[in-house]
């Protein structure tokens, strides 16, 4: 394809996008040339600063610190959230959303009917591989990996569920008493520092730094 026919082809595709987050994304998202909607609710300024984040991050806080601050955060601004995306998103090809609003994500998708894929910047999925990232750095024994994932994804999904069921009551949803399984997932990480697990499903993806 020539260059300016590719290039064509990236406008029109991101003139149809929408990004919405906190205002300090509409740098990026000018810079993008996508259309950005600003929704409430920044780790920064909500309870939860870039040292406090680094510390849990290095292992030298509890995971339930971490869960606490982002479940306040979400359930304050979680029916907000899933108003704004399904008003943006009820014509939309799909939905890819990321953090504290992947459950937001996934219900809209649901209410939609529309794909909706998740994005990362670290391993979430279970694996027995390596243990989850989001637990103090310590030697466990090897057959505890995946129960160390599916520890920590129980606790988070414990903390956000109320507000993302009273937020689905309002749109006629039936209340999720489980987590969501088997969804499109792709990291934004290297393979080179974390390879692919083998015993990730297809949903999983890679796609590098």
């Amino acid at each position: 394809m020539p260059i300016e026919a590719a290039r064509t082809d990236i406008e029109l595709s991101t003139q149809r996008c929408h990004l919405l987050s906190s205002a300090d994304a509409s740098g990026a998202a000018n810079t993008l040339g996508l259309r950005f909607r600003e929704i409430p609710g920044d780790m920064r300024t909500d309870g939860m600063t870039e040292a406090g984040f680094r510390r849990i991050m290095q292992g030298q806080n509890d995971v339930t610190q971490l869960a606490k601050a982002l479940a306040r955060i979400a359930n304050t601004n979680t029916a907000s959230w899933m108003e704004q995306l399904i008003d943006i998103a009820h014509d939309a090809d799909g939905i890819v959303y990321s953090g504290l609003a992947s459950y937001v994500g996934l219900s809209a998708g649901e209410h939609l009917g529309r794909p909706a894929i998740g994005v990362g910047l670290w391993p979430l999925s279970p694996t027995a591989d390596f243990p989850s990232v989001l637990l103090p750095s310590s030697k466990l024994p090897r057959f505890l990996n995946r129960a160390t994932h599916t520890a920590v994804n129980a606790l988070l999904w414990w903390s956000f569920r109320r507000a993302v069921n009273a937020a689905r009551k309002k749109l006629g949803q039936a209340p999720r008493r489980k987590m969501w399984r088997g969804y499109p997932i792709v990291y934004g990480i290297s393979p080179r520092i974390v390879p692919r697990p083998p015993d990730w499903t297809d949903e999983i993806e890679i796609s590098g730094a």
